[in-house]
């Protein structure tokens, strides 16, 4: 998109160097602050935001009564609870323009449960209908939302992973099965 012309931003929580035409910003989804800082920083460089694509996500690999309450928080609050902290933040900017899109990045397991990653699979059936819900509701204001649900493929994603808070041995057997058919 940078090399069409676009003027394109990237985030992080952490620091990441420009490239190729992307403006790198800092943006943590689970505080308020830093996405209102991040919008504000955007705004004042162009008055416009005609495309968002809500792409953060944290994983966990662990069955759910292993999961402690804290990290399904966790998995919710940047999964859910971060693209609607950041969408409700550009969407007065689309409104006014009367024009955008928002592009969730969704996962085949918000449409079939994933066995050992049940709560990351509860957050991505909420964007689901949270998704849907909101593409009605944008539409007399000319502003899209798209969902993406792709399947498994091999990212970096796995290595910030949730372990299991709790270890139960009668799920051994269960985990050998999900491990195998993973690797």
């Amino acid at each position: 998109m940078a090399q069409e012309g676009y003027c394109v931003f990237g985030t992080s929580r952490k620091e990441h160097q420009a490239s190729q035409g992307v403006e790198m910003l800092r943006l943590d989804v689970t505080s308020d602050s830093s996405v209102q800082s991040c919008i504000k920083q955007l705004l004042t460089q162009t008055n416009r935001i005609d495309l968002l694509i809500n792409n953060a996500g944290q994983i966990h690999a662990s069955m759910i009564e292993e999961t402690s309450l804290e990290q399904a928080k966790e998995i919710f609050e940047t999964n859910f609870w971060g693209i609607v902290r950041l969408t409700n933040a550009v969407l007065p900017v689309m409104r006014q323009q009367r024009s955008g899109h928002i592009i969730n990045i969704s996962s085949v397991a918000g449409l079939i449960g994933a066995p050992g990653q049940g709560f990351y699979s509860a957050s991505k059936f909420a964007l689901e209908g949270y998704s849907e819900a909101l593409s009605v509701e944008l539409d007399p204001f000319n502003i899209n939302v798209s969902l993406i649900e792709p399947g498994y493929f091999k990212t970096n994603f796995n290595q910030s992973m949730l372990q299991a808070a709790f270890a139960y041995a009668d799920y051994d057997t269960a985990r050998d099965v999900i491990g195998s058919s993973v690797n």
